[in-house]
């Protein structure tokens, strides 16, 4: 009679060192009989919900709002800080206090920056105006050009296009 792998739940045969051959490999390839051998042979964390983004958002509020208001960074980021943690249990606020410290350079260099315009495709009011240039048309050397007002220079037809 055969010997049972002893791994809780397997009842196959015992192929080396007192294991079934799925153990056995499992056990040399990652030190691990229970491993799977995915990812690496390392067990996975469970991956843990993403950090509460509000007191990054209300921090940003009150930079935009010291800026506003013509306040120095150095001025500004303190109160600003200590706004955006006022409402956090203490080891979260700690925490945030420690991300947040790390990363005031890059706070300080967004609050200096001009604040972005709104981004259009569609020209400014001023530069709105005719469709077409004034004045003599661009030429090019080699290419074809406006050849007056609303025509166009016939273009030759390309042989594979055609």
């Amino acid at each position: 009679m055969w010997k049972c792998c002893p791994i809780d739940g397997c009842e196959d045969r015992v192929h080396s060192k007192g294991l079934c051959n799925l153990h056995y490999h499992r056990q040399r390839r990652n030190g691990d009989a229970l491993a799977s051998g995915k990812h690496g042979g390392h067990t996975l964390a469970a991956p843990s919900a993403p950090p509460d983004p509000a007191p990054l958002i209300a921090l940003r509020q009150e930079l935009e709002r010291h800026r506003t208001e013509g306040r120095s960074f150095d001025k500004a980021w303190p109160l600003a800080v200590s706004t955006a943690t006022s409402g956090l249990p203490e080891p979260q606020r700690a925490d945030w206090l420690v991300v947040l410290g790390a990363h005031r350079a890059i706070w300080s260099a967004a609050y200096r920056r001009a604040p972005a315009r709104p981004f259009s495709l569609s020209p400014p009011e001023e530069a709105r105006g005719p469709a077409r240039r004034d004045g003599a048309p661009l030429v090019f050397s080699g290419s074809k050009h406006d050849a007056g007002r609303g025509s166009l220079e016939p273009a030759p037809p390309v042989p594979w296009c055609a």
